[in-house]
């Protein structure tokens, strides 16, 4: 999607709320929503309890976004080459997120709301707590906020703790869904949408933000660990700082100039570089009129100094790729952040027709990306910047730098005569879809090699008690076999 160009945005959906019935062009309007689009996921109700070992009366009184950390953590763990049995009993610490998404009133709506099963269905503590019972960890279990600041607060949190060896491991998450109409009425009264739908970041004529639904989990440990494991980096955090705005913005919810320097220089000092050699701003970026100047106007103060003019800063928004996941947002800048330096290639910035005034300045600080631009560092590994600003005034900044060439995923060559390729899974049915899942990845033209196939599911992959193994000469052999698996050839389980 970033490489080509996309967004995600749609009109809200039927199975949220009745958008006729709310949206209202007139701006200012009480109870109305001005704006008909947002970011949405499908088929938010499916989860496999049973995976998890939770009950399906527990499991429907959950807050589908537990339901989403829970899987988007397995994920992500299984991208880090994380086993179960690795991490159960370990100084694991989980930080996470989540809004209050209005499920308990779809839930008394249908009268389907049980109290006592709901328990802890809904805050976003017992989120953290579900992840650390699920896997058996035994670091600091948590939950922050911090409006729009919060994914990236999780971050300097997890990170101090890493830094200071009170955990040797952080799962670090949030999660956003948008089941009720009632947050958008004060959004929309407050002119913060966009109605117009689309996030026009750098743009004259930005109009507000587009929400979105979505889930994020990294994976952090200290760099010298990761190098001992071998483990591919996607990114190394090299500084982090939080600030607040106080009353440096004339209001509550007004963004400071002022402040968000004192953030930058914050984190810079903390990373040990200079803000002049940044090659990339991945902005807070929501395509506000009022927040989007100010954003601009503290980094070009403080990224212009010193800086070559011929080497200006680029900077975008995934925000206008994906819409605004609020207190998620900041993982999700993080994540295109840390793609971006681990392939060396800048995603275009969408929707922009009139770049503001301060992109143009001859030899000025910031350039906007507008098309895929390959990143080029000088001599030296590539440094990103993200932000995050929450909207009660609490700032959060992020410095990354490409991680070393060590740390990259380098395929495999095949040179075996024959390859080994096990798979597993706690039921049949999805026994076969893995099979399925990993068939396509193996026929697809840029997909990895068969030796990093086997070796990653042999090695790297928790193992289930439905187990099948296939033998293959090379890729193709290999996806003929798990075709015949997702077929239903049988597996059998585990001894």
């Amino acid at each position: 999607m970033l490489r080509t160009g996309r967004d995600t945005i749609t009109e809200v959906p039927d199975d949220r709320f009745d958008i006729d019935r709310w949206f209202s062009p007139e701006m200012g309007k009480p109870h109305t929503i001005r704006s008909r689009s947002g970011g949405f996921l499908d088929r938010i109700d499916q989860f496999d309890a049973r995976f998890f070992g939770i009950l399906p009366n527990e499991a429907e009184q959950m807050d589908p976004q537990q339901r989403m950390l829970l899987e988007v953590t397995w994920q992500a763990l299984e991208d880090a080459g994380r086993t179960a049995d690795e991490l159960a009993g370990s100084n694991t610490g989980v930080y996470v997120n989540m809004c209050n998404s209005g499920y308990w009133d779809v839930l008394r709506a249908a009268g389907r709301h049980d109290l006592h099963a709901a328990m802890g269905g809904e805050a976003g503590g017992m989120a953290a707590g579900r992840i650390a019972y699920h896997l058996d960890v035994r670091g600091p279990t948590m939950a922050l906020e911090s409006t729009c600041a919060t994914a990236l607060l999780a971050v300097h949190v997890a990170g101090r703790a890493l830094r200071s060896g009170e955990i040797d491991l952080a799962i670090v998450g949030g999660a956003n869904l948008l089941l009720s109409p009632d947050p958008y009425f004060a959004l929309s009264e407050a002119e913060l949408l966009s109605p117009t739908g689309r996030c026009r970041f750098g743009d004259r004529d930005a109009d507000g933000y587009v929400r979105s639904e979505g889930a994020v989990v990294l994976v952090l440990k200290r760099q010298e660990d990761a190098d001992a494991d071998g483990d591919r980096t996607y990114a190394t955090i090299i500084g982090t700082a939080v600030r607040g705005d106080g009353r440096s913005g004339g209001s509550l919810t007004s963004p400071g100039v002022s402040s968000q320097e004192v953030l930058l220089r914050t984190a810079y000092e903390d990373a040990g570089v200079s803000p002049a050699d940044v090659d990339f701003i991945e902005a807070h970026g929501p395509g506000t009129p009022a927040g989007d100047p100010v954003e601009l106007a503290a980094l070009a103060t403080v990224l212009g100094e010193e800086r070559d003019p011929a080497r200006p800063c680029l900077i975008g928004s995934a925000k206008s790729n994906v819409g605004h996941l609020e207190g998620t947002g900041g993982a999700v800048g993080l994540l295109k952040a840390a793609l971006a330096l681990y392939h060396r290639e800048l995603p275009e910035t969408l929707h922009v027709r009139n770049p503001l005034p301060v992109f143009d300045e001859p030899g000025g600080p910031l350039r906007l990306v507008r098309e895929r631009t390959p990143l080029t560092p000088i001599g030296r590994p590539a440094l990103a910047g993200v932000s995050a600003f929450g909207l009660s005034g609490g700032h959060a900044h992020t410095v990354l730098s490409e991680a070393p060439l060590a740390n990259r995923a380098t395929p495999r060559r095949e040179e075996a005569p024959a390859y080994l390729l096990p798979l597993s899974a706690k039921d049949p049915t999805a026994l076969r879809t893995l099979a399925a899942a990993t068939a396509e990845l193996l026929s697809a033209p840029d997909g990895p090699s068969a030796a990093d196939v086997c070796h990653t599911a042999g090695t790297r992959r928790t193992h289930h008690e439905r187990r099948v193994a296939v033998v293959g000469r090379n890729r193709a052999e290999l996806a003929d076999e798990l075709i015949a698996v997702a077929g239903g050839r049988g597996a059998r389980p585990a001894p």
